[in-house]
């Protein structure tokens, strides 16, 4: 048998819960839509900075241009 002191704690817990959602709601908001645009931002100047690296290495090494007729993978054989 529930008495008033159970149904008001339930109801205390109840309406916190229903707080704690909103405010998870309320935040997952901004962050699903902002989120996305600082990854690319962050993938975009990351990928342009190695990019920029790995042509620095390039002539530094003097690593030769690949060619097309040049074959990565071993020819089978027989």
């Amino acid at each position: 048998m529930f008495t008033l002191f159970d149904e008001l704690a339930a109801e205390e817990y109840r309406k916190d819960r229903m707080r704690d959602a909103a405010e998870h709601n309320f935040n997952a908001q901004f962050k699903q839509k902002r989120l996305p645009l600082r990854i690319n931002y962050t993938l975009g100047k990351m990928g342009a900075l190695l990019e920029n690296w790995g042509a620095k290495m390039k002539t530094y090494y003097n690593y030769p241009e690949p060619c097309e007729t040049h074959e990565m993978l071993a020819k089978p054989t027989k």
